[in-house]
């Protein structure tokens, strides 16, 4: 038996000084993955719209993990994600997952997150964990979110 994976990027985070966060736009950002069910492309992770979302092909079935990466076009400053779930069903919603970012798409730092999010239909949000000097913020490009278990 298949299953959905939905994924919406509701809102990828930067924090340039720490009373500020902002989101950042996501105008011309594209989407890629390794899987997907027709009708529900990549492009619907970034879209802005709550209502649609990705999945991972079910019929048949594609094995975990999955992934969905975004391109952002450029390099920026980030320090976390928020991603929502699908809101008509729970089917398929990230369960165990962790999140890589790249400044140019080939080479890709340790998991910035490791974690299961909550099945719910609120975001699911994931500050990034730091590295040696305590630092959260990293730059980077593309960011690619693996969905390794579902809940």
């Amino acid at each position: 038996m298949g299953y959905i994976k939905p994924f919406f990027l509701s809102s990828l985070l930067v924090r340039a000084v720490p009373a500020a966060i902002l989101q950042l736009s996501r105008v011309g950002w594209t989407a890629t993955s390794d899987s997907f069910k027709i009708g529900n492309e990549p492009s619907k992770a970034i879209d802005n719209d709550v209502n649609s979302f990705w999945s991972s092909n079910y019929s048949p079935d594609d094995p975990l993990p999955n992934y969905i990466t975004i391109d952002m076009q450029s390099t920026r400053i980030v320090t976390s994600v928020s991603i929502q779930p699908r809101q008509d069903s729970p089917n398929g919603r990230f369960g165990e997952h962790r999140i890589e970012l790249s400044i140019d798409g080939t080479n890709w730092n340790t998991p910035v997150a490791v974690g299961t999010f909550v099945s719910c239909p609120r975001p699911n949000s994931k500050r990034f964990t730091t590295d040696y000097i305590g630092v959260f913020a990293y730059k980077a490009q593309y960011m690619s979110v693996y969905d390794e278990a579902r809940v």
